[in-house]
Parts: C-alpha cells; sequence; structure tokens
C-alpha cells in the first residue's frame, strides 16, 4: 500500500467515525426529547391545558437525517472500490458491512429529505388552494351581490302611516261597516306570516269572544273586499279548516311599501329615488293614528314604521341636498317630522336648505318651532340641543 492511499483510508475513516458519533449523539437527542414532550404532556393534561406538544418535531428530524446523510457522504461508493477494500486494514467482512451501513444510510436519508420536502409541498399546495377560496369566501361576503327588491303587485292598499285607511288599486276607498273587521284587516297585514284566528282573537278582544262574533267579522272583512272589486273572483281570505287565517298578496300596507323603497334607494339611489318619493309623499301621520290598537303599541309596531318614515326622510332629504332640489328637501323633511316631531337631524336639514336660499328668517323660525316641540314633549326633558342650536347660529350668520 502506498502511503498516500493510506492516509486517504484514514482520513475517511475518521470521517465514518465522527458520522457515527453525531448520528449516535442525535439519536440519544431524540430519546431524550421524547421522554421530556412525554413528561411535559403528561403535566400539561393534568392541568387541564389542550395543547398537544409535537413528539417529533421537524427540526429534530431534520438534525436526525442530516447526520445520516452525512454518514452516508462520507463513504463514497465508486469504481475504485475493489482497489480500497483491497488496501484496507480492516478485513472483508467488516468492510462489507460498514459499506452496507453506510449504503442504507444513504438511501434512508435521502427517502427521509423526499418525504419531507413532499410534505412540505402538499402543505404550500393545501395553503394556498383553501387560502385563496378563503379570500374568496371573504371578498364575496364583504360585497355581497344584492338585487333591488321588488315592488310587489297589489291590489289592495292597507294605508297605516296616519289614521288606518283601505283603498284599492284604482284610488277607491273600502268601507267597513263595522270598525273591528277594519282592525281585523289591519291585524292580518302586521302579521302575515304568524296570522291565526287566536291570536287575533287574543288581539282584539282579550280572547273574550264568541266564535259566531269572530266569524261574523271575517267575513264581513270578505264582503268589502269583494264589494270593492266587483266581477273579480278573489279569495282574499281563503277559508281553511284549521287555526290559520291567511291573507292574499295582493293586500299590503304603505309601510311595507315604504320599506322596500327605502332599500333599494340605499342600494341604488338614482334609480330608486322617484320610488321613494311617491312613497314617503303619502305619509300622513303618525302611523295608526285616531285608532285605539293596543295591539299595535304594545308590540313595538307603531315604533317600528315610525324610524321606517324617519329614516326614509333623513336619507331622501341628505339626497335633496347633495342635488340641490329644495322642494324634495323640504317634502321629505316634513313628512318625517310628521311622525316624528323635532327630530333633531330632520330640523337641521331644513336649516340648511334655508341657508343655502338665503333665507335666515326660516332658520330662525325652525329653531324655534324645534325648541316648542321640545318643551311641549315630557320625555324630552325640555332642553333643546346645544348642537343644532349653535349650527342654527353659524348658518343665520354665515
Amino acid at each position: 500500500m502506498r502511503p498516500s492511499d493510506h492516509g486517504v483510508t484514514q482520513v475517511e475513516n475518521i470521517r465514518l467515525e465522527q458520522s457515527i458519533h453525531w448520528l449516535v449523539v442525535g439519536l440519544v437527542a431524540a430519546v431524550v426529547y421524547l421522554l421530556l414532550a412525554v413528561a411535559i404532556q403528561v403535566f400539561a393534561s393534568l392541568r387541564g391545558s389542550p395543547r398537544p406538544i409535537p413528539l417529533l418535531p421537524t427540526w429534530l428530524k431534520i438534525a436526525v437525517l442530516a447526520a445520516v446523510s452525512s454518514a452516508a457522504a462520507s463513504k463514497p461508493v465508486n469504481a475504485e472500490k475493489p482497489q480500497f477494500c483491497a488496501v484496507s486494514d480492516q478485513p472483508d467482512d467488516q468492510q462489507a458491512d460498514i459499506d452496507d451501513f453506510v449504503l442504507a444510510g444513504s438511501i434512508a436519508a435521502n427517502a427521509g429529505f423526499a418525504t419531507l420536502l413532499l410534505r412540505r409541498r402538499l402543505a404550500q399546495i393545501r395553503t394556498r388552494r383553501f387560502g385563496s377560496a378563503e379570500r374568496s369566501c371573504g371578498s364575496a361576503a364583504e360585497e355581497p351581490v344584492v338585487k333591488p327588491m321588488t315592488i310587489p303587485e297589489w291590489s289592495v292598499l292597507v294605508q297605516v302611516l296616519g289614521p288606518p285607511v283601505v283603498v284599492t288599486a284604482r284610488g277607491e276607498r273600502v268601507t267597513f261597516e263595522k270598525g273591528k273587521a277594519l282592525e281585523l284587516l289591519v291585524w292580518m297585514t302586521e302579521h302575515r306570516e304568524v296570522s291565526t284566528r287566536s291570536a287575533a282573537r287574543t288581539a282584539l278582544w282579550d280572547g273574550m269572544v264568541k266564535d259566531s262574533t269572530f266569524s261574523n267579522v271575517v267575513s264581513e272583512v270578505r264582503r268589502s273586499l269583494n264589494s270593492s272589486h266587483p266581477g273579480d273572483v278573489e279569495e282574499w281570505i281563503p277559508r281553511t279548516f284549521t287555526d290559520e287565517l291567511p291573507l292574499h298578496p295582493g293586500v299590503v300596507t304603505d309601510a311595507e311599501l315604504l320599506d322596500i323603497a327605502t332599500k333599494n334607494f340605499e342600494m341604488k339611489r338614482e334609480q330608486s329615488a322617484m320610488e321613494l318619493t311617491q312613497r314617503l309623499s303619502v305619509v300622513r301621520n303618525l302611523p295608526f293614528s285616531g285608532a285605539d290598537y293596543a295591539w299595535a303599541d304594545g308590540e313595538g309596531i307603531t315604533t317600528s314604521h315610525v324610524i321606517k318614515v324617519v329614516k326614509a326622510a333623513v336619507l331622501l332629504g341628505e339626497y335633496a341636498i347633495e342635488n340641490d332640489d329644495s322642494e324634495l328637501l323640504f317634502m321629505a323633511t316634513e313628512r318625517g317630522l310628521r311622525v316624528l316631531p323635532g327630530h333633531e337631524q330632520l330640523v337641521s336639514l331644513r336649516m340648511r336648505g334655508h341657508a343655502r336660499g338665503g333665507n335666515r328668517t326660516a332658520i330662525k323660525y325652525e329653531w324655534e318651532s324645534y325648541a316648542r316641540a321640545i318643551a311641549a314633549d315630557p320625555w324630552a326633558g325640555a332642553m333643546p340641543s346645544s348642537e343644532l342650536e349653535n349650527l342654527a347660529r353659524d348658518l343665520s350668520q354665515a
């Protein structure tokens, strides 16, 4: 053996011993970590912590595979292997075992690294695919595609934004001989989804009414609606053998139409401004005014209708301000103040409208009317808004 070959063999043996040494160290570290992880997990479970601890983390896998790969790389298999085996100081059997160990370690290391890379790639693909889906769903949730609501085709309009009145699509008024017949029709329009005979009797008569009396009232509603539509065969209140009390879909309320117009206006103002103007212009007074409908106040229906009118008035008033339409502005705000006198935002819009026209006297009058309305309202505490007062002063001096 040449001295140079002997030196190379010694260096390779040293590298192999070092690799095996670090491999053993890595395995020992893995076992120690495994024992610590199990102990920590047991204590965490006893304390009620649901967080799991990985028994074999990724960094430890990489370290072990790196040690195995280093061991494999330190003993290459090449064409000079027979010469190396021939000149090696180690026995042939021992040298063959080492070669088999190195080859197996190389295969294991490559397989391990391939597995890690495959898992990481699959995780990236999964994250990208699901992440994009979540982002698309999130964007869809942030910007939902909402279509305008369709105004229902109606034949009978029950006007509840003011004294209860029933009119046909031709503008003819429907009369009722009995006051309870009109109240029953109004109640049915406000409880369309839960309209039952027992509920109607409880709301209108506190449940203390004879079956014959209730049947006569229902028949009166049918006769009045049929007489207002001569020649039309419509079951305005279909007959049932159950507790249900259904109502024909062609019977709607002005509050329902106003609500639909308001929602459409919020989505597309230019296309729905005329419809909202028409629906708001027919508001006459406080909902159910002049009628002693205890169920409407007790169930919050009156308050709900007031809020609908005020919201529509504010939206249409702001739209009129932006388009410099004084006539539309004062009509919208006046209808809103009919149902809720002294509403600060509506009064503010009217003041701004007068200021644009240079009418300072009207600004002062709006403020005085607002102050009187607040003083006459026992719930307001007789304290006008200081912000509205400052606005009136600033607009008057501008």
